[in-house]
């Protein structure tokens, strides 16, 4: 009985992808990594820039009340 030609086209197309599937899988995962990483560095970094931001504004606007009322 002969082979299904659905059968042998799946075969081959398996065969030809094959590699290409591999550096496919490859190329998301570290892309994944990447804004993984991204995300992480958000996660961590902005929140302590923004709160050094808003206290040396506010360290700076208290230096400069004290100048004003004659303090120093």
């Amino acid at each position: 009985m002969a082979k299904n030609s659905f059968k042998l086209l799946e075969e081959e197309m398996e065969k030809k992808f094959e590699a290409s599937s591999k550096a496919i899988k490859k190329n998301v995962n570290s892309r994944r990594d990447v804004w993984a990483l991204i995300g992480d560095l958000f996660e961590l970094y902005i929140p302590k820039i923004f709160s050094t931001l808003i206290g040396s504004a506010s360290f700076t606007s208290r230096s400069q009340d004290k100048k004003l009322e004659g303090g120093e």
